[in-house]
């Protein structure tokens, strides 16, 4: 049977633009999809161009590489994004720091003027006090201050599967609560799935949600997100004031003894510990 033509001069060509982008990012880190666009390249080229097998081998180690590559890359885009959000909630501190400030200047004055009559100056006082206290309390209202959401089962739908809802977690309204849900790939189901073009789009799949208002004092909505039992899933939160990050497992064996719904931890704030935890 005769064999088809290796077509060593594409191969080549495609190992070494490739390899050489690879080690340009080692010192370069690119954006993210840079690494999958060229994952998708030699894909392509392994659609149409039968390899040997120590192309073969070669384009494993490519591919294994861009994996590295574009994970270092979401890395440092998370780091960017988080390192902006934080430049932007200390400029908004700032600003409703300065107008505390106009307004403890104003009830200085005021005490000034009025020092003759005490009783006076101690009213207004008070009543400068209670009004920066609702200014901060309307702030905390606008803003949610620190607090975040968190996906929860709430409701079960099929033998394996739950519907999530968005929970506040704290005792300020939420304006909004997005979230984007990643499945969460071990690392040798990671590389298995990462062979194929079907199995990297597995792995770079995400489901985006978007709540809102929600309520105070641990209240959320039910939402039409459903997701399946025995998994674990990584789960992107964005709120007004800051960002943080949930880790799920729902339990198919609920119901029996000592078994919970489900283990849930949110991480955050400006240490990124542990905020929330159930059970």
């Amino acid at each position: 049977m005769e064999r088809k033509p290796a077509h060593r001069w594409i191969h080549v060509s495609a190992l070494l633009i490739t390899a050489s982008f690879c080690a340009y990012w080692q010192w370069q880190t690119p954006l993210p999809n840079k690494a999958v666009l060229f994952l998708a390249g030699i894909a392509i080229v392994l659609t149409f161009y039968d390899p040997n097998r120590i192309y073969n081998v070669l384009y494993l180690a490519l591919v294994v590489w861009l994996m590295f590559t574009e994970n270092r890359a979401i890395n440092k885009d998370h780091s960017d994004t988080v390192a902006k959000d934080e430049g932007r909630r200390e400029e908004q501190n700032a600003k409703f720091q300065g107008i505390a400030d106009e307004l403890s200047q104003s009830i200085s004055d005021n005490r000034t003027q009025f020092d003759v009559t005490m009783k006076k100056s101690d009213a207004l006082a008070n009543a400068s006090k209670r009004n920066l206290d609702l200014t901060r309390y309307s702030l905390n209202q606008i803003t949610g201050s620190d607090q975040f959401c968190y996906l929860e089962p709430v409701l079960q739908v099929s033998q394996n599967q739950w519907q999530m809802a968005f929970i506040n977690s704290g005792k300020f309204p939420l304006l909004f609560c997005h979230v984007i849900v990643h499945r969460h790939y071990d690392a040798d189901e990671g590389l298995r799935l990462a062979q194929t073009p079907e199995g990297r789009a597995t792995l770079m799949s995400a489901t985006e949600k978007m709540f809102g208002p929600l309520p105070p004092g641990k209240h959320g909505f039910a939402s039409d997100l459903v997701l399946e039992t025995d998994k674990n899933y990584d789960i992107e939160i964005y709120t007004w004031n800051g960002q943080f990050a949930e880790k799920l497992f729902i339990n198919s064996d609920f119901g029996k003894k000592h078994v919970p719904l489900s283990f849930l931890q949110v991480n955050g704030g400006p240490r990124w510990g542990v905020v929330y935890h159930s059970p």
